[in-house]
């Protein structure tokens, strides 16, 4: 049977866009020994000529692969040799192949030794240690995927990540070589790796006329980083396969390198895409209906893998629309609250103000009545003062004049009395006097009666005054209260504008999260029977491919 090798790369979207050199590199041999191989350099910045390592790591895979194929042909005891320690041998090509690559590596760096401008786009750990010549194989970093097919031998070797896809002769897909662990995400083993001869994977099989394989192919990780899983990966493959069994290996080969591969890479993931592989025309003719139908079911699982994640996908907005609605609601439900409890509080402050006006004119008006009174009191004061002041003149006139008299009538007395009128008559004179004496105590009587009223006016003048400026010191702070009522009630008019805003604002929002929720329960229902009949009818027709099977 007939094998046909090939292999083509192309430029990411993402490289050429951003002015990136490309940094996948392939190549094959399609004479009697059929080599593809695939190398994919690094694109971290501290491994600067990866484009190099790949294209490097490319001719190295290929002649240690065409040396140890020319052995085999050519030396009996070779493939003997092979059959009795195969591990040993296969670790010793792979030895080679990375010394080789790296000997090719320092002839590139006598030849082009590191700039200063190449220097400038690393770290800075790893540029001190270029400058001291550490490591400098590193800077050439890159993945590598070898095949060989020689008699009825099939060798592959790998190290790093992309992906290696067998293809049975019944149309079965799998990856024939085990995984490295340790390349995950963007973290891929390397040829410039410490370990990197020891951790290379190997897998070879024996084929003949009647166990033949249909293809193998050895992809970058650009073209698995574009599928969401590997089973739609292998679609990729199997139109591969198909689109060359019908246009001939040379067209497709050539359509993948002028658009297709470009395409997926937009598409995807946006990196360097390189594919390479061994394709038994015959055996893929013989299987195209498998794979076309195969394909097709694939294709169908896709379609309804992804309808399900949609599905999926609608239910945790539906489940998250619904509890964003809850939530604006009890939102709305807590400002509305705080609306009423602010109201509350408002029209309490306003009653309080406004039982502090009235007592602040209770007392306001008992200040001014009690001030009338102060005022009449202070009027009846000045009037007995000034009565009690005639009162003390008029009673010090009197007195004196009542003195000088008494006292010249007290010693004229007896003698006026004997000689003149008579003891009658002077007994008269003196009691006229002692009647002016009594008269002059009454008026003194009357004068201390006169000041007595006159403490009590004023001693009722002070408590009226103290009374006065009681009730001005106790308005005073009725007017203090009422000036800190009004500015506690600005602030709660402040306070009561902002609830309602912000009662508006979540009754706005709550409306808003209900429509949505309400407009995309209509979208969820409408998907939920498209996506119920799409499963119906994906599983239809994937049965009916199987049954024309």
């Amino acid at each position: 049977m007939e094998y046909r090798s090939f292999s083509i790369s192309v430029q990411g979207e993402s490289h050429k866009r951003k002015h990136i050199l490309m940094q996948d590199f392939s190549g094959h041999e399609d004479g009697e020994v059929k080599i593809a191989v695939v190398s994919d350099g690094h694109g971290d910045p501290n491994c600067f000529r990866s484009d190099r390592g790949s294209k490097i790591a490319v001719k190295v895979c290929m002649e240690g692969l065409q040396t140890f194929a020319e052995e085999l042909l050519e030396q009996q005891e070779r493939v003997e040799a092979l059959a009795q320690d195969e591990t040993n041998i296969l670790r010793q090509l792979c030895i080679g192949i990375i010394g080789k690559w790296n000997l090719e590596i320092l002839e590139d760096l006598d030849e082009n030794p590191i700039s200063t401008e190449e220097l400038d786009r690393c770290d800075e750990g790893w540029k001190q240690s270029y400058q001291q010549g550490k490591m400098c194989n590193h800077i050439y970093g890159a993945t590598l995927i070898g095949i060989l097919l020689c008699k009825d031998y099939l060798l592959v070797v790998h190290q790093g990540d992309g992906r290696c896809v067998l293809v049975s002769k019944t149309g079965e897909f799998c990856e024939p070589v085990p995984w490295d662990e340790e390349c995950e995400g963007n973290i891929t083993t390397s040829l410039c790796s410490d370990n990197a001869a020891a951790r290379m994977r190997v897998y070879s099989q024996r084929i003949s006329e009647t166990e033949p394989i249909a293809a193998v192919f050895a992809g970058s990780d650009g073209i698995e980083d574009s599928y969401s899983s590997h089973e739609v990966m292998y679609n990729f493959y199997r139109e591969f396969c198909l689109e060359a069994v019908q246009n001939g290996l040379e067209t497709t080969c050539r359509k993948y390198k002028e658009k297709e591969l470009f395409q997926i890479s937009a598409a995807g993931s946006g990196d360097d895409m390189s594919v390479a592989g061994i394709v038994n025309m015959e055996v893929l003719k013989a299987i195209a209906t498998d794979l076309k139908n195969s394909l097709e079911i694939s294709r169908n699982q896709e379609i309804a893998r992804k309808a399900r994640e949609r599905m999926r996908s609608m239910e945790r907005k539906r489940a998250y629309l619904e509890k964003r609605e809850k939530e604006k609601k009890a939102a709305r439900c807590e400002a509305r609250a705080c609306e009423e409890s602010a109201e509350e509080k408002k029209k309490k402050l306003q009653e309080m103000l406004q039982e502090k006006i009235e007592k602040s004119v209770y007392f306001k008006r008992e200040q001014q009545q009690e001030e009338k009174r102060l005022q009449g009191l202070e009027e009846e004061l000045c009037r007995i003062e000034k009565t009690l002041f005639q009162l003390n003149q008029k009673y010090k006139e009197r007195k004196q004049e009542f003195q000088k008299n008494f006292r010249a009538y007290k010693m004229l007395a007896g003698t006026v009395i004997q000689l003149f009128i008579g003891e009658e008559t002077g007994e008269r004179i003196l009691e006229n006097l002692e009647a002016e004496r009594e008269q002059l105590l009454e008026m003194r009587q009357e004068r201390k009666f006169f000041q007595d009223h006159y403490m009590e006016l004023k001693e009722s003048t002070e408590k009226k005054e103290e009374q006065c400026r009681d009730l001005q010191n106790r308005l005073q702070e009725l007017i203090v209260q009422i000036q800190e009522t009004e500015k506690e009630l600005q602030q709660q008019e402040i306070l009561l504008m902002e609830c309602r805003r912000a009662s508006k604002n979540a009754k706005e929002a709550a409306e808003q999260a209900e429509k949505e929720r309400s407009d995309y329960e209509d979208e969820y229902r409408q998907y939920q029977d498209l996506y119920e009949k799409a499963i119906q009818y994906t599983e239809t027709d994937n049965l009916c491919v199987l049954d024309k099977r």
